[in-house]
This record gives C-alpha cells, structure tokens and sequence, in this order.
C-alpha cells in the first residue's frame, strides 16, 4: 500500500540516531533493517526497490548490495567518516551520489586522541595494572615517569580537519611546535594560527615526540607505519592511532612496543576488529587499546545521523550532498605522530637540565643564584633517587650531602643521619613532625620539601621553631593539569570500560549507541579549587569550545577574567558542571567535602576528577553513587588509602579511571621540583627568602 511519499529509503540499522529518522520521515517512506548484528539476508531483501539508502554500520557495501536494489536506486549516504568498507568505484560507475559524515566527528575524535596521547605518554594502562597487581611503589621517586606535552614537537601523519581540531586542542599545552606531513601544503593562515609546518615523512618520523595517525586508509597509506618507520622514530615516541588499523602493520608495532623501540601506542583502530581477546598486544602494558569509539558521543553521533539524511534527500532531489565522497578521495593523508621522551634514570640525563626555565622567569636556575657562601653547610637528602642536576646545584654552593640510601625510606635511617644538618631535603611523604626537627639539632637553619602538598608535615611545629618551609608546588601544575585533562577525557569516554570490552571480547561496535561518553565541548567545567593547577587546566580548555568555567573557592579570583571563569557557592558548582575537577589542598574545612549528599546534587551525567588529596573524597560515597548511576564515571590519580589495596571494590567499576598517583611523575617535571626545593635551600641558607615559602 503506497504511503503517498515520493521517496522509498532503506535505513540499514535499528539504533540510527532519532534526528536522522524524523529528517527523512517528512518526504520519504522509512523501511528499516530490524536485526542487530545486521544479517545481510534482510538487507538484501529489504534493500529491493528502494530510491535511497542511509547506511548505519560496516557491513560491506558493494556490488551484491547495488544489484539487489536495483536500477532506481538515486542516492546512499553512509554515517561514517572513513568509507573504507563501500566499494567506492563500483558505487561511482553506477553513478549512484555517495556521502558520508567526514568533519561533523571531528570534535569528539580530537577529544579522544587527545585523551589517548596523555593516557598513552602518562602510562595509565600500566598504572592501572600496577594496582591490581599491589606492585604501587612511589616511593621511587623515578617510579613510573611518562612524557610530558609541554615543550614537545607533535607530528601529524595527515592535517586534515581531525588533525587540525587535535593541533587546536594542543595549543594550549604550551606545545614546541607542529609538523604535519600531508599530499599537498595546507592554507598559510591555518600553519601560522597552529605554528605548523609541513616536512617530509621521514622527517615527521625522527622529530616528533608524539605522532597521531588520523589519515583514511588508502593504497598509500596502508601499512606506512611499519619496523622501517618505527626504526626512525624516536625511542621516546608515542605513537597514536585513531585513523584504520591497517595503516599500522600491527604485528611491527607489537615488536616496537615489546623491545621498547618506542615508548608507548594509544589506539583507538586495530586490525582486526574486533580486536581478539587473545592478541599478542594486549598483553603488553605501554598501549592504550579502545574498541573504535572516536566519534561515540551522543551529539556526534546524532549531527552524524543529520548529514547523513540530508545528503540522502539531496542525492534524491539531484541535488549536490553536504559531505560528498569526493571529498574523502581528495582528503590529505590525515596523521598525527606525537613522540614523548623516556630519558631513564638520572645518572643518563643530561646535567645541562638544570638550566631549564622554571616558574618565574629564570630566577631558579643556577645562574641567578649569588655567589656561593664561604662556609659548608650539610643538607640531609632523605631518598636516593633525587634528581642528579639538583645534587650537582646543591654542592655548587657549597653543600655537603648526605644522602639516605634506603628505598623505601627507612626513618631509622634518617634519624641517624640527621644530627648536626644545616638543612633538610625531604623528598617522600613519611611525617616530618617533631621527631625529625629534634633529632636533626638546633642547629637547623631550613627545611624544604620536594612536594606540592605539604599535609604530612607539621607546619605549626615548624613554624613555632621559626625554621623556613619551603615546598615546590608551582612546578607541578602543567604535568597534574596535563594528566587531569587526560582523565576527564578517559573517564568521560569509557577508556577503562572499553579496555574491559575487549579483553572480555564484548565488542560491539555493530551497536551504534554503544559506549556513549560525554563531550567537552559546549559542557560546564567546574573547579573545586582555582589555584595553579585548576587555572593551568582552565588555560589549556580555552581551545576546546567549553560553554563556561565555574570554581569554588573562600574567595574570589582577582584573575578570573583571564579563564572567563565565574566564582559560585558549593551547590550551584555541584548542580551545573558537567565536569568538576578537585584541585584544592587537603585541610580540615575541604576533608570529605565530597559525600553522599555532594554526589546527589551531581548531573547524572557528570564526570568528577580527583587530583588533590583521596581524602577530600569519602570513597565509600563515591563508589556508592558510581554504582547507582547517580553520576556518570570518575578519574582519579588520589585516593584513600594509597597506596590502595589491589581488592578495593572501586576497582571494579568500569567506569572509574584509577591511577597510582602519577600527577607529578614526568621527567621534566621532577628535575623541576628537584631544583626548585634545591633553591629554596640555598635561598635560606644565604639569608635570603624561599622562593616557594609554606608560610
């Protein structure tokens, strides 16, 4: 019976997006493939006369599918980017429009390799296991350090609209600079406004510290990345996929991986897929594996059902499509290779680190530090593993260290080391209370530790015997803003989850509402605590399209302005964020803010990140409203108590990412901290003030 519509068109999915539905209702009659996975017999029945066709899934889309439908058949749209699945020229010589949905997932792909990128570069895979194996050993200071952003020269293996959204996103990680390596040069105005330049492919290969691959799969691009090309990388590379799998010879890449010739993979695309439960890189801890859920949002995939309607009706009406398949051939190799450096233990690096710019200008560097004091003085260096480069500044000015060797630090140890010290390096988190003041002497001219928080020392007895405190708290802030971003990025889009999927080999990818996560962009980001850290993470969310930025402090921001950032009570900060970062200090007014009745004036929908303290959160709450749904998933790299026992039941949630606290662990990062507490000794032993006073 006709429906008095003009157009008949095949919807090849069950779980298409409603929009894309409705869009074609208005002038066309909906037949729809019921069963999940496809069965391709429906299909082909169903496809049987129909003037268009918008194809939901990968099933092959090739000359068996065109002849069943028949010589009508007007218009296809696929809701996809890559289109590697449709036999283009067979579609072409039937001269049959064919679309696809290239830019509108741009957004939420960025957003994921971003994420990757820092999941892959900070080790959360490997974080992660070191937990549920009890093997948490941050007692070593060089325990787990991963590769840091900032400073780094990003290659991208295509720059396409994918890669320029990742080089955009990137921008405020205070970046070096970015390759790219495409067909043709992109336009002059989009290299100076991404600091971009285009070089060859081996060139890519041996500069950069990251590489992300977000090319179509082609003739030329399949396997390009390769044993030769991982050769020419750098040992320190992370390398992240979220183009197609087989631009990757995987098997190359499990070597490279194994016999560390580079540091680190993030993929979001195998080969195959589904990925088996049994392959051979699973197995490894330096990659960061997802079921293919780049574009997995609920917005996106929504916009992607749109495009994909209107190319249909379009293509019905010969008129020409939103996003036509032209435009995938004649797209540039799309490829983002970001490489971060492993430099191993201290002993290796380079002593020229020490003259690395910290914060302030360079007044932490040894060349601003005046002329050395006649007299010696002893510092007790309470962990082995401090950096060599603040060692080496230490006994430029004079110093004699005296350097515990015990790992874990031993406290007998430092008590008998400790009589008679002029100074007191401290570089774990075991208490700095009366008991180490007494036994050091009153002799004791400073202390400095080599931490941000501060909450296991004794601050008031300190005080009391008028001894400077100094600690290294805004050297931190761009490695925990960096890995902060990473978790909003891997809780909101079910990183752990999707790892879980795959070993479990529950991938479902045929689904298309499978794994839905939460987008950044146009979401409200709230800070519970805006100091160096929360305003690091706010400056790097500047390029990422958020609706607003809220924060929750005693007081008011004098530079809030610069964040676009708005100062509201607690509630309203719980009732509004999509994402609420916690990046206060711990303290008597801020220990459990975060309870059962925080939790329930949440969004179901929020993603909350801890990287302060564990104990601003009551855990057995949080993990109570993860169970119920009352909000959507959780990052954290602090918890209580840390380490945490390898059977604690917030470990088996999926949707919370749970690291060994890994904020602070890169390199740069820790020779920073390292030098920084080193000058706050030398500042107070010659008499002058810290540069990072605790009081």
């Amino acid at each position: 019976m006709s429906t008095g519509k003009a157009f008949k068109v095949l919807v090849t999915h069950p779980e298409v997006p409603q929009a894309g539905i409705d869009l074609l209702k208005e002038n066309c009659e909906i037949i729809q493939v019921e069963s999940l996975p496809t069965n391709r017999a429906e299909l082909l029945e169903k496809i049987r006369g129909v003037d268009g066709v918008l194809w939901g899934g990968h099933e092959p889309l090739n000359a068996e599918v065109l002849d069943a439908a028949g010589p009508q058949l007007k218009s296809i749209s696929t809701i996809s980017a890559g289109i590697d699945y449709v036999d283009v020229p067979e579609v072409k010589k039937r001269k049959i429009p064919l679309g696809h949905t290239p830019t509108v997932l741009n957004t939420a792909v960025a957003d994921l390799a971003v994420g990757l990128l820092i999941a892959a570069g900070r080790r959360f895979h490997e974080g992660r296991r070191k937990i549920e194996t009890d093997n948490w050993e941050n007692y070593h200071l060089n325990w787990m350090l991963g590769q840091d952003i900032r400073d780094s020269t990003v290659g991208f293996f295509g720059f396409g609209g994918i890669g320029q959204a990742i080089a955009k996103r990137l921008s405020g990680f205070d970046i070096s600079q970015v390759l790219y390596t495409t067909r043709r040069r992109v336009h002059k105005e989009i290299e100076e406004e991404l600091n971009a330049k285009k070089v060859d492919f081996d060139t890519l290969l041996a500069q950069s510290d990251f590489i992300v691959i977000a090319s179509p799969l082609t003739a030329d691009t399949q396997g390009v990345f390769n044993a030769t090309a991982f050769n020419k990388m750098k040992q320190t590379a992370v390398l992240v996929n979220i183009g197609r799998g087989k631009i990757v010879k995987q098997h190359d890449l499990y070597l490279a991986l194994k016999s560390n010739r580079i540091f680190a993979a993030g993929l979001d695309v195998t080969d195959p897929e589904p990925m088996l439960a049994t392959d051979r890189l699973l197995a490894l801890e330096n990659v960061v594996i997802l079921p293919h859920i780049g574009s997995a949002t609920n917005r996106t995939r929504a916009e992607m059902a749109t495009i994909a309607a209107h190319n249909v009706l379009r293509g019905l009406v010969g008129e020409p499509m939103l996003s036509p398949e032209q435009e995938a051939n004649g797209a540039e190799c799309k490829s983002l290779q970001i490489v971060l450096g492993w430099v191993g233990l201290w002993e290796n690096f380079p002593l020229s680190i020490s003259l690395l710019p910290l914060p302030r200008a360079s007044s932490l560097s040894m060349s601003t530090v005046r002329a050395a004091t006649s007299a010696a003085f002893k510092v007790l260096i309470s962990h082995p593993n401090v950096p060599a480069p603040a060692l080496e500044l230490l006994r430029s000015r004079g110093a004699e260290t005296i350097i515990c060797q015990s790992v874990p630090p031993c406290r007998e140890e430092i008590l008998q080391k400790l009589p008679g010290v002029d100074a007191i390096y401290w570089a774990h988190y075991q208490p700095l209370n009366a008991g180490i003041l007494d036994a050091a002497g009153p002799q004791l001219r400073c202390v400095s530790t080599m931490s941000s928080g501060i909450d296991f020392v004794d601050v008031p007895e300190v005080k009391k015997r008028k001894i400077p405190l100094g600690h290294t708290p805004g050297v931190v802030k761009n490695s925990v803003a960096d890995l902060s971003i990473g978790l909003m990025i891997a809780a909101g889009r079910h990183f752990h989850a999707g790892r879980n999927d795959i070993e479990s080999s529950q991938w479902k990818t045929e689904l298309i509402d499978w794994r839905m996560g939460q987008e950044i962009r146009d979401s409200v980001i709230g800070f519970f605590g805006f100091g160096g850290i929360s305003q690091a993470i706010a400056k790097r969310l500047q390029c990422w399209d958020v609706a607003k930025i809220l924060y929750h402090t005693r007081t008011r921001k004098e530079n809030e302005g610069e964040f676009n950032a708005e100062h509201v009570p607690f509630e309203r900060l719980l009732q509004e964020s999509d994402f609420l970062v916690v990046a206060a200090p711990l303290t008597d007014e801020t220990r459990g803010k975060f309870n059962a009745k925080a939790f329930a004036l949440m969004k179901s929908s929020a993603v909350f990140v801890n990287v302060a303290r564990g104990g601003l959160v009551i855990q057995s709450d949080l993990h109570e409203a993860l169970t119920k749904g009352q909000i959507f998933a959780a990052g954290l790299d602090v918890t209580t108590p840390e380490p945490l026992p390898a059977d604690d039941p917030i470990l088996k949630l999926p949707n919370c990412v749970i690291l060994p606290h890994l904020g602070t662990q890169t390199m740069k990062t820790t020779i920073e901290m390292s030098l920084l507490a080193a000058n706050n000794i030398i500042n107070a032993i010659e008499g002058k003030p810290m540069i990072r006073p605790a009081y």
